[in-house]
């Protein structure tokens, strides 16, 4: 958010307010604030708003419908400011490719600390570097795990590329159905990401230089995700969770948690199993580490497992809420420094090695580091988008 859109945040607070107080005074006394959602737009010349007359692309009409909601109070975000909109934040790089993107992700999020990130990217590769569909959308698969690695807990929407850019039809066709396919594994896994099919422009009116939409383009695109961001606001994706302590968990009762198992101060991934089982994958500075089965199951229950800091060792113990309200808690001691295990409390329960800087093999499974995914150039041609 830039300073002087604090001021168009602020008023937008202050006229949610004012409806409140037409309301009587025990609806207005319950009545929540509207939370703040922190969105980045990205993606490459389209996101930047090539070839729209306010040089904003579809992030204008966008910022207008959300201007007219009260249910949240919008702030794009990203290391570029430009365009005529309410908020001109985003991170649109002309000509970019997805490998381009890929190297740059993790500081753009790292400054933005975005809520949702809206994604629109893959055009260049196809038209001006001719990588095969399935090829870019391996490519777009690894950029949004990136994402997820720098933030879990963040909210991808993807908006598909442009079916009716003259002579990509059938690539741009067969790269959003490989993409769209990703929706189903990444749910599966907890993870907050939504496909969302482009819209059909007509390419003389709406995709004039064949490449970029016209205002009414944009405006349709716009439309997209606007839906999208009310339904993930709807389920409660676009609600900022905060950080959690050190061993202290995140992410409600589901199967997939986030907590720091190992004390090395980062966010570790817990998959609970429908037996109870727990697997990890531990947050290593070079990548993630598959430690495997590190729980065999206290209960089947897993709506009644937590994972927090009991005894004050830095590291997330298993905790166990009981129908009665009674906790019973399985805690660990962790790994020595020469690989003895120091102490746990209970034999289902194992300790996690102790962080390292490379992907070594530990005493409960082997690493596994995250797949190194091959890079299409990232050169920007004039013509590109």
């Amino acid at each position: 958010m830039t300073r002087r859109n604090r001021s168009t945040v602020a008023a937008m607070l202050a006229a949610v307010a004012l409806t409140g107080f037409t309301a009587t005074p025990s609806a207005a006394a319950v009545q929540p604030s509207p939370p703040l959602v922190r969105i980045m737009p990205l993606g490459d010349s389209i996101t930047a708003g090539e070839g729209s007359s306010d040089g904003a692309g579809y992030r204008g009409p966008l910022w207008d419908l959300m201007a007219h909601q009260t249910r949240y109070v919008p702030d794009f975000v990203g290391s570029g400011s430009f365009g005529a909109v309410g908020d001109p934040d985003n991170e649109g790089h002309r000509g970019w490719t997805i490998g381009a993107v890929r190297n740059e992700i993790r500081g753009w999020q790292a400054a933005a600390d975005p809520d949702v990130v809206l994604l629109h990217l893959g055009i260049n590769d196809l038209k001006w570097y001719g990588a095969a569909p399935a090829t870019a959308a391996g490519e777009l698969d690894a950029l949004v795990s990136d994402i997820y690695r720098n933030q879990p807990g963040v909210t991808v929407i993807v908006q598909g590329l442009l079916t009716d850019t003259p002579g990509l039809e059938a690539q741009t066709v067969e790269f959003n159905a490989a993409v769209s396919r990703q929706q189903l594994s990444r749910r599966a896994a907890g993870e907050r990401f939504v496909y969302v099919s482009s819209p059909r422009l007509d390419v003389d009116t709406e995709l004039p230089d064949k490449l970029h939409p016209s205002d009414a383009g944009y405006r349709k695109m716009a439309a997209v995700y606007s839906e999208a961001i009310e339904h993930v606001v709807t389920d409660g994706w676009a609600a900022r969770t905060p950080p959690p302590r050190a061993g202290t968990e995140a992410g409600g009762t589901g199967r997939l948690r986030w907590a720091d198992f190992d004390g090395d101060g980062r966010t570790d991934r817990l998959q609970i199993a429908d037996s109870g089982e727990v697997r990890a994958r531990l947050n290593r500075i070079d990548g993630w580490q598959d430690i495997g089965r590190v729980a065999t199951g206290v209960t089947t229950d897993h709506s009644r497992v937590r994972f927090a800091d009991f005894d004050g060792d830095g590291r997330a113990d298993y905790l166990v809420v009981m129908p009665g309200g009674a906790v019973t808690s399985t805690s660990i001691r962790g790994v020595t420094s020469r690989g003895r295990t120091a102490g746990a409390t209970s034999a289902r329960w194992r300790g996690a090695p102790r962080p390292t800087t490379s992907g070594s093999a530990s005493p409960t499974g082997t690493a596994t580091g995250v797949p190194t995914t091959s890079r299409l150039p990232t050169a920007e041609p004039s013509a590109s988008t």
